[in-house]
């Protein structure tokens, strides 16, 4: 799958990621009547394998946050 934009920061995403890595923000959208999952960028007013009406389905995302790393630092003794 070909790189798209994410629809909430507008940076560039890889095709096989599931949610931004810059905002966290799902790039998935899912059918409520049978649970097809599909990309938020196909834009379907109804469902493709079940035919479900997705024009009054609130599309509500969750934003993950983005995990933070500590890192630690040694300090180099100076040699003489």
């Amino acid at each position: 799958m070909n790189a798209f934009k994410c629809p909430n920061c507008a940076k560039s995403t890889m095709g096989w990621e599931n949610y931004c890595v810059d905002c966290g923000y799902p790039l998935n959208v899912e059918c409520p009547e049978c649970g097809e999952i599909w990309r938020y960028m196909f834009v379907y007013e109804h469902c493709p394998t079940c035919g479900h009406d997705m024009s009054q389905v609130p599309i509500v995302y969750e934003v993950r946050p983005v995990p933070t790393i500590e890192v630690k630092t040694t300090k180099k003794e100076k040699t003489k």
